[in-house]
Formats: C-alpha cells, structure tokens, sequence
C-alpha cells in the first residue's frame, strides 16, 4: 500500500503506547497504522473505561462525541506530562492538521504523522 507507515513509525507508535478511542467505525482505519484502537460509545461510562488508560499510554486520540465525557479526566491529565488527549479532526471541524502533528510530536518525541 503507497500510504502505509514505514516500520519505523509503526513500531514508534507500539512503543509509545498510543491508542485511538471512540466510534467503532470511525477508528477502525487506525489499526492498519499499527495503533490500538479501543471502541467505546459516547455515554457516562466513557470517564471508567479511559480512567485506567490514563497510567500506560502517551497519546490517545479520540472522536469528538466522546469530548464532553472526556473533559474530567483532560483536566486531571493536564497536571501531568502524559497522556496527551487530541480530538481526531473531522470534516466537521476545523482542526488543523500542523496542531495535530506538533501535538502527538511533543507527546511522544518524534513526529509520527
């Protein structure tokens, strides 16, 4: 596949303990990068199933939906120099794309997208 990530940035990605959170079908395509993905539904569980998350990973990426469930735990993550939490960009939003690549290379040391 041309876009397929070079082994390197693939193992990087395992190293660093990053994961991608939300719709089933909306981060699915992250796992052929090599990423963890972890499906979860937007609702007020979403706080205890990323809690444990929050000790063992350097980046978590996440779908907007699950933003106001996030909140909470962005705050208490926030005090700490990892996980750093991005909102995945969506074509409903403008997130830029430079901001995305500064933040997962900051997090984990390397740029990785």
């Amino acid at each position: 596949m041309p876009n397929q990530l070079p082994e390197a940035n693939r193992r990087l990605l395992k190293a660093t303990n990053v994961c991608v959170i939300g719709a089933r079908d909306s981060i699915l395509p992250f796992k052929a990068l090599g990423v963890e993905i972890i499906p979860m539904v937007a609702g007020p569980k979403v706080t205890e199933q990323v809690e444990p998350l929050l000790a063992n990973k350097t980046v978590i990426f996440f779908t907007p939906e699950l933003f106001p469930y996030l909140q909470p735990l962005m705050e208490k993550a926030r005090k700490q120099p990892t996980p750093c939490f991005v909102a995945l960009p969506t074509t409903k939003e403008e997130i830029s794309i430079q901001r995305l690549k500064k933040l997962v290379a900051r997090a984990v040391g390397a740029e990785l997208i």
